[in-house]
This record gives structure tokens, C-alpha cells and sequence, in this order.
């Protein structure tokens, strides 16, 4: 794989912070607990109406005099005391433990002496209390770290927790065994062969906590050891300097034994190939990604089984085995995840706290309050900043995106409880597959989109216009359909801009094709499957209809706000900023595909996309889930082809939690042309959901490959079609996939002579 191509992926693992659930319903009370229950359908409320304060102290004063009900930052320990002090049962004051996705680590240079002795970092590994720094430094505000995935229950090796606990007397017992001893009488340990032994130890003076582990360890290391029966302990040269000069040093230079380290983690574990595999140390070239140099060759071979996996499950069993091999070699030593307590009203139910606290996205889909009913009212958020510029494209600032990703969505759905599942949303399901690029094996994704995603409305407006002067729907749009266009258009898009924040995500896709209008293949030259699927699927998806006006290079001026265009699929819309009040609103988006309780879904046996052979006979099944916890929902369910009715079935009861299905259904023969199968529920109770009916939507075209536009005709613009991508091949600017009539990667004249043979063709 291209170095290349490794360091901007370790970019996209490392800097990236993506939801983190650990934990469900949070109920407050005098014994808080966590029900690992959450809703996929919302929004409950009607508003989201946020206040900027400045300061996270502004922000908790207002939240203590309940002017609002959620904080966006997590309770500093004096405001936790005063919670606790004023509120010991939470009957006011919710205040909800979770664990962020922050690693703070003991790395140890594996290549240089003493350190490079595994038997030397396993004693190391025994002198670190971690639940006793964490309960005194960080005031209990951190979660024990036996390896660096601790964060992600997911994918987290359970057996590393058995590997080091805290105990003197077995270091001192392992480097007695292997030689190191105090061989001149001085208190310090030498070598096995009277090494003089003095360790190189950058802690990082800009950040309190990592300063003090350092004094900590050291404390351990030259102090605790020699109160051991090895009656010697560990000279240490403690350098607390800036972060520069631990930079200079460690990651450049690799001149040290020990840095007091630290990482931000994505969803993905595929951080610990980037950060341990063999591959990933430069040395002597600077900025290693693996800058403790850390070598093995089984862990190599278990993450490359990881990072090469197709399916979760494969993924799953090499990672766990790496993390294990990793923490036996004692590679580095993990102390803590960083944790927090979350905080809000207690008067608020279905609350999820994860590793974005108690503010995540999981919550604003579901939370209600009671006093105002199961759904409506207005709930009020804090924000301790304001935000910078809320563009899809280039806004970086998390405030930004707690605001921008109410508004638009990616393609999949992360389980709030296991990161490691996927599930289905805009895209209703997908395959994995390998192609050949440049001679080598790469990864293809194709994505099944659902067929009821509406695009939020733009409202008319004149003046509205791109940075050069073009002019963007002056008569606004409205029931627009989220399209695989619109997927396309955001790949190719954001991969056309390199200063993009997520431009990594997509900047190896070859070339995207669009199956159909609801079928979209994305074509990736490296071979990485179950990951690949993830860098899609984790794009926010663009409406086309607004971006397309907007020149790449002036992405970063356009600014949706003044423009009137920040219009996305998400579960709200935006309303208005008023910078001087500092207030932000949004209201629940009406059309949202997720706002029913119950969720149709028809899947084609097959996963038919366009061109379907016409006078073909489809099988499909029809799935009605009720995705609300709580009530069972009954329904009057219609399955309809072409508008008319196929199947009815009344006064269906639908479990909460549940799901009911009807399979083998049959379209029978249908004729070339355009064709729709249709469900609709229309709920009769309970009476909360009487008005949040159901509806979707499963579209067929029936063709002929060489139609290549689709409108059931064989005639000059196929050809023209073919004619414009004529001598492309994957990868230049003018390729059409579809113009590839014998899927040969190239497009000439045996395609076009292929239409011209059945030119005139026509349903």
C-alpha cells in the first residue's frame, strides 16, 4: 500500500472524532443506571433552541438557575460537588458518567536500551497505578485503559484487562529474573551485563495531567521500587517541557525511553495498524505515526488480517488477537480514557449518554419531556463558544458540527451501544466487492438508498448566488428526492477540494457509478472493504441541487446562512442565527424519513438495480419495524404496485421494539418501463401516534443496458452519451461507467457499436 495513502488514512483514524455510545436511556435518581435502549425515529421535540454563553462557567450558572436544560460540555469537579451537594438524589440535576474517545498513554521506545527489552516494558507495566491516578489527579474523571481500544466496547480485547495489575514486587520480581539489579551498590538498577541504566522521560508541560503522570511514574520508578525486595531503583532523567521540544525529541528524533503520549480516536479500531504496525516506524526518517517503533510479526500479520477484512466479524477476531499481542509485548502503557460527566435537567426523558456525552446526536432524535407531552415543545441547549461558519464543506469547529449534523446525514447508522455495528439509513443496505485497479485487487461499495429521503425545501429567494455571481434556485425547490446523484455528486465533490476537512475520506475513490437512481457504486483503488464502506457511508450527503452552483475552489466563501441554503436531509432545519442574542434555532424537519415511529422497508431479492430485464418477475419482501421502545403501534398496512393496492392487511399489530414481515410477495412479469412498489401504514394507536403515518417507496426501471439514460428509448443521446466517454477508462475525467456496454474499462467503438445495434429499441 502507498505510504501515501497509509499516513492520509492514519489522518482520517486519528483526528477524526465520531460517536461513541457506551451507554442507553440514562435515568437519574438516587442509584443512576442505564437501560441500553434508544429510538431510531424523532425528533420528540418541535425546537432546538440554543444559547451561547462564551465560557463553560456562563453556561453551567445558567443550567444551575435551569435556563436551560442541556450543557454541551462536560461538569468541572467543583460544579459536580455543588450538583451532588444540592441535588444528592438528581431529582433537579441529571448528571450522567461517560467515556470520550481520548487515549493518554506511557509510550516506550521499543529499539533502544533498556526499553527494548520485553521483560523490562513488562515491569514497567506493573508499577502504574491507574485507578488511583485517575481518582486523585483527575479527580475520577477518567476510565481505566488496558489497551488502546479500552474506548471501544466494541472491539475492546476483555483480556487485557488481566494482563497488568498494579504490584511492585512483581516488577521488581521480573527485573530481578532477567538481570537487572543494583550491581555497584549505588540504588540505581544496572543492565544485565552492569549497563549504567538512565531513563529519557519527556513529559509534556503544556498539558497538567500528562505533567504529573510523568512526576508520577517517575515517583514509581526511582522511589516505590526501591521500598521492593529489589532494593533498587530506576534513575530517571525527567525532561517537563513544551509540547515543541517533546515533538523535536520523541517523534523526530526518537531520542527518549518514555513520553507521556495521547490520542483522539474515531469509531473505527483500525487506528492500532497506523499507530503499531511495524510499517508505520520511519525510522531514522521523522514523524513516525508509530513513533515508539513497536515490532512484531505476528502483530503485523493480525492487523494486516484486520485492516484486509470484508466482514465484521473477520475484523473482529484479528483485532482482538493484535490487541493482546500488543499488550503482552507491553508495547506501551495504557492509563486512562478521558470521562466526564454529562449534565441536563432530570425533568427530561430518553436521554443516551455516550462518548458525546449526553448531548449526542442519539438524544435530540429521541428525547421528550414529559410535562409537555411524548412529542412537541421547545428544548433549550447550551453552548459554552459560538460558532464559526456552518459550511458542510470546510467547518471544522465541533460547535459547528453540533449544529451541522442535525442537518445533514451520512449513509449508515451507527449502533448506539456497539460500535462495531452497522445499520441501515439513508442507504437501506449495501455490498462489498473487489475489483482489479492498476494491476492490483481494489474495493468496490455499492449502496441500495431508501426511496423516501426528501431533501429539506429552499424557500424562493432572488439574490441568492454562488461566490462568482451564479445564481442558485432564485424560485427555491421543493420534493426533492435524495438521489444516488447527490451521493455522487458529494464524493466527487469533496474529493476535488484537498483542503476539504474530510477529503480523506474519498480521495482514493477512482469513480463513482450511478446504477440507478436509488443505486450507487463507489470504486475505490485500495483494497481495505469493511473500512472503504465506512469512508463513504460516513459523508455527510450534499444536496446537488444547491452545491453544484458553488465552484469548488470557492467553497470555503459560500456561506449557506446569508445564502438561505443550509438545507440538508437531517432530522431538523435550521432557522435562524442571531449572533447578537447568541441564540441559534432549529425546528423538527416534518418530512424527515425517520419521523414515524413505525419504518417501512421493501427489499428486492437479488438487490435489483437498473437495467432489469423487461418481462422480468420480481420476488420482494415488505418489513414494517415499530422502532419505539416503549408501545406497541397497530396499523392498517397497504402494499401497492403501480398505485394499485396488492395487499392489505388491517388492524395489524406491530411489537414495540418489533417487527412484523411479509415475504415471497411477486410482482409478476412487468414490462419495460418504469415501475414502483408502494407501502403505506396508516397508524391507529396508540393515539400519540396517529399522526405519524408511514409511507415508502421502492422504484424500478425495466430496460435495456444500452438505454443508457434510462427513458425506455435506444436513440441518438444514448449514443451521444457513449460518444462523450469515448477512450475513457476508470479514473479519467470523462469515464461513464454505463458507456462500458462490455465491461472491458474502456469505452470505444465496439460500445457504441453495441448501442447503434439496437438503436431505435423502445418499451
Amino acid at each position: 500500500m502507498k505510504k501515501s495513502l497509509i499516513l492520509a488514512v492514519a489522518l482520517i483514524g486519528l483526528m477524526l472524532l465520531s460517536v461513541a455510545p457506551v451507554y442507553g436511556f440514562f435515568h437519574p435518581g438516587p442509584t443512576p443506571s442505564d437501560d441500553e435502549l434508544s429510538e431510531r425515529w424523532g425528533p420528540r421535540v418541535d425546537t432546538i433552541e440554543i444559547h451561547i454563553y462564551g465560557s463553560q462557567e456562563a453556561e453551567y450558572e445558567a443550567f444551575f438557575a435551569q435556563e436551560i436544560d442541556f450543557m454541551d460540555w462536560p461538569l468541572l469537579p467543583s460544579q459536580l460537588d455543588e450538583l451532588e451537594s444540592a441535588d444528592p438524589n438528581m431529582e433537579t440535576y441529571a448528571r450522567a458518567f461517560y467515556v470520550e474517545f481520548g487515549l493518554f498513554e506511557i509510550d516506550i521506545n521499543n529499539q533502544r536500551f533498556p526499553t527494548d527489552d520485553v521483560n523490562f516494558r513488562r515491569a514497567l507495566s506493573y508499577l502504574i497505578d491507574k485507578a488511583y491516578f485517575i481518582n486523585y489527579q483527575l479527580a475520577g474523571l477518567g476510565h481505566v485503559a488496558n489497551s488502546p481500544l479500552a474506548h471501544n466496547p466494541g472491539w475492546y480485547n476483555p483480556d487485557c484487562d488481566e494482563l497488568y495489575t498494579y504490584d511492585p514486587e512483581t516488577a521488581a520480581a521480573i527485573l530481578e529474573a532477567n538481570g537487572y539489579t543494583d550491581k555497584d551498590d549505588d540504588g540505581w538498577i544496572e543492565g544485565p551485563n552492569g549497563e549504567e541504566i538512565v531513563l529519557v522521560f519527556y513529559g509534556r508541560a503544556d498539558d497538567p495531567n500528562r505533567s504529573e503522570l510523568a512526576n508520577y511514574f517517575t515517583t514509581q520508578l526511582e522511589q516505590t521500587l526501591k521500598d521492593t525486595s529489589l532494593g533498587a531503583g530506576i534513575d530517571v532523567d525527567l525532561r517537563i517541557v513544551p509540547k515543541s521540544e517533546c515533538f523535536q525529541k520523541v517523534m523526530a528524533e526518537y531520542d527518549y525511553h518514555l513520553y507521556t503520549g495521547g490520542w483522539s480516536f474515531g469509531r473505527d479500531p483500525t487506528t492500532i495498524y497506523f499507530l503499531y504496525h511495524s510499517s508505520m516506524c520511519f525510522k531514522p526518517e521523522p514523524y513516525s505515526p508509530n513513533y515508539p517503533c513497536y515490532s512484531n510479526p505476528e502483530y503485523d500479520e493480525a492487523v494486516e488480517g484486520m485492516l484486509y477484512a470484508s466482514t465484521v466479524e473477520e475484523a473482529k477476531q484479528y483485532c482482538m488477537e493484535a490487541q493482546l499481542i500488543l499488550m503482552q509485548d507491553a508495547g506501551i502503557i495504557p492509563v486512562w480514557n478521558t470521562a466526564g460527566y454529562g449534565a441536563y435537567l432530570s425533568k427530561w426523558q430518553n436521554v443516551v449518554c455516550n462518548a458525546y456525552g449526553t448531548w449526542n446526536w442519539n438524544t435530540w432524535l429521541n428525547t421528550y419531556n414529559p410535562e409537555v407531552g411524548q412529542q412537541g415543545g421547545i428544548v433549550k441547549w447550551g453552548f459554552m463558544n459560538d460558532i464559526e461558519a456552518l459550511n458542510v464543506v470546510h467547518s471544522e469547529w465541533v460547535w459547528d458540527w453540533y449544529v451541522l449534523d442535525k442537518i445533514y446525514e451520512g449513509l449508515i447508522y451507527v449502533d448506539p451501544y456497539d460500535f462495531s455495528k452497522d445499520e441501515p439509513w439513508i442507504a437501506q443496505s449495501w455490498e462489498i466487492g473487489e475489483w482489479t485497479y492498476e494491476g492490483e485487487p481494489a474495493t468496490w461499495v455499492r449502496f441500495y438508498l431508501r426511496n423516501d429521503v426528501y431533501w429539506q425545501d429552499v424557500p424562493p429567494k432572488a439574490d441568492r448566488v454562488a461566490p462568482d455571481g451564479t445564481p442558485i434556485l432564485p424560485d427555491g425547490a421543493t420534493d426533492v428526492l435524495l438521489t444516488a446523484e447527490d451521493v455522487k455528486f458529494t464524493i466527487e465533490y469533496i474529493r476535488s477540494i484537498p483542503d476539504a476537512w474530510n477529503n480523506d475520506l474519498v480521495s482514493d475513490v477512482v469513480y463513482c457509478e450511478v446504477n440507478d437512481p436509488f443505486t450507487i457504486t463507489v470504486y475505490y483503488g485500495v483494497y481495505m472493504p469493511l473500512w472503504a464502506m465506512h469512508w463513504a457511508a460516513g459523508l455527510p450527503v450534499m444536496p446537488k441541487h444547491i452545491w453544484e452552483k458553488v465552484p469548488g475552489d470557492m467553497a470555503r466563501e459560500f456561506d449557506p446562512i446569508t445564502q438561505d441554503a443550509l438545507q440538508g436531509s437531517g432530522p431538523f432545519e435550521f432557522v435562524l442565527y442571531d449572533k447578537e442574542a447568541g441564540v441559534i434555532q432549529l425546528n423538527k424537519y416534518t418530512r424527515y424519513f425517520m419521523a414515524s415511529p413505525l419504518d417501512a422497508v421493501i427489499s428486492v431479492e437479488g438487490k435489483a438495480h437498473a437495467p432489469i430485464a423487461p418481462d422480468t418477475s420480481l420476488t420482494y419482501n415488505v418489513t414494517i419495524y415499530n422502532n419505539d421502545v416503549d408501545d406497541d403501534i397497530t396499523a392498517d398496512i397497504t402494499i401497492l404496485l403501480d398505485g394499485t393496492p396488492v395487499q392489505t392487511y388491517t388492524g395489524v399489530t406491530i411489537p414495540a421494539g418489533g417487527k412484523v414481515e411479509y415475504t415471497d410477495l411477486s410482482t409478476g412479469a412487468l414490462s419495460g418501463g418504469y415501475h414502483k412498489i408502494e407501502v403505506t401504514c396508516d397508524i391507529t394507536a396508540p393515539d400519540w401516534a396517529a399522526d405519524k403515518d408511514e409511507w415508502t417507496q421502492y422504484e424500478l426501471w425495466f430496460t435495456i443496458p444500452e438505454d443508457l439514460n434510462l427513458d425506455f428509448l435506444v436513440d441518438i443521446r444514448d449514443i451521444s452519451a457513449a460518444g462523450r466517454a469515448f477512450a475513457s477508462f476508470p479514473g479519467h475525467p470523462r469515464w461513464d461507467p454505463k458507456a462500458d456496454l462490455n465491461d472491458d474499462f474502456l469505452v470505444d467503438i465496439r460500445d457504441i457499436s453495441a448501442i447503434g445495434r439496437k438503436f431505435g429499441w423502445h418499451t
